[in-house]
């Protein structure tokens, strides 16, 4: 049992500030969701070209995945152009659950209302098959986001938020591995900072948080600001049996055991269940109880790689753990 015993962590400072914020609408572009999209196959070359697609994302992409839809991608701003080879490229998101990036590039045979979509992974076969719903997603404008972001209490440092945590810190730490195409899990992901750098260095990232509340606010900023493809889930954990490549574990077992009377068994369920590495943080010493530095050291048993002072409280230590144990 691994991320189990944290209780839902706090986002705001009740009464006054709540984590949703009332997020801010993007500016209206016309519809942007159609209930009644039809998968088509290609009559394109683009699927051999998969490779050269994936170059923005840092990773190997499959597709094309093609749907026409009553929705033309003209009307709605790309989320991203590169300049270099006139290629644009949309965010949108599928049956409410999974992301893709619908593009166009100078000299398409396409109409604009049949959308072209790459992914990380590829879609179900069930989306070849009856309607799917599809969203375009679409980056707020700076003011907006400045506005939304001042009514949220962050625990994570967001370049465009406000500097509340050691975030990049964290995240630099652990920046050493081979990141393109590798699964990785963030447990206790609140917001989604590492979620986020870990995708845009070529990961397929899932966030989980115990905390429901959470989720809404890391899911726009997924979709509006940092304009990723990150999974973000709560209530059941993923299964036992289910394998990562890399896990993260980021100041979260403090919240369930501030006496680390179980930390040996969490760091083994943690190994366990990802194949190449698990990067870890605690408090240190132990929020509870007597149990000292290397003390955790020795039950941790794992590769320190940071020590540092939190911006809000405590001393944290960041491990590096082999996973596949």
């Amino acid at each position: 049992m691994i991320g189990r015993t944290a209780p839902p962590r706090p986002v705001g400072r009740p009464p006054k500030r709540k984590p949703q914020g009332g997020p801010v609408p993007a500016r209206p572009r016309g519809k942007n969701v159609d209930s009644a999209g039809i998968w088509t196959p290609g009559i394109g070359k683009a699927h051999l070209n998969a490779d050269f697609w994936s170059e923005p994302f840092n990773c190997r992409m499959v597709g094309t995945f093609n749907i026409k839809t009553c929705l033309n991608l003209e009307n709605f701003s790309p989320a991203f152009v590169n300049y270099k080879k006139a290629h644009k490229f949309w965010l949108v998101r599928l049956n409410d659950e999974r992301y893709g990036w619908a593009m166009r590039w100078t000299g398409s045979k396409m109409a604009p209302t049949t959308f072209e979509i790459i992914s990380k992974t590829p879609f179900p076969e069930s989306y070849r098959q009856g309607n799917l719903k599809i969203e375009v997603l679409e980056k707020w404008p700076d003011e907006n986001i400045k506005r939304w972001a001042s009514r949220i209490h962050f625990f994570q440092t967001f370049e465009w938020g406000p500097q509340e945590a050691n975030s990049k810190m964290v995240w630099d730490a652990v920046n050493h591995v081979s990141w393109p195409e590798k699964t990785v899990l963030d447990i206790g992901c609140n917001f989604g900072f590492h979620a986020f750098q870990a995708s845009r260095a070529g990961a397929r990232v899932t966030g989980w948080d115990a905390n429901p509340n959470v989720l809404p606010v890391a899911r726009t900023i997924n979709d509006h600001i940092e304009m990723s493809d990150v999974i973000f889930l709560t209530g059941r954990f993923p299964s036992d049996s289910q394998k990562w490549d890399i896990i993260f574990c980021f100041s979260v077992i403090h919240q369930g055991d501030p006496k680390y009377t179980g930390l040996q068994t969490t760091c083994q369920g943690l190994k366990k269940a990802a194949r190449e590495k698990v990067f870890l943080e605690l408090i240190v010493p132990a929020l509870q109880g007597n149990l000292g530095e290397a003390e955790i050291d020795k039950i941790v048993g794992g590769r320190p790689l940071l020590k540092y002072r939190h911006h809000v409280r405590c001393e944290r230590k960041i491990y590096e753990l082999e996973g596949g144990k």
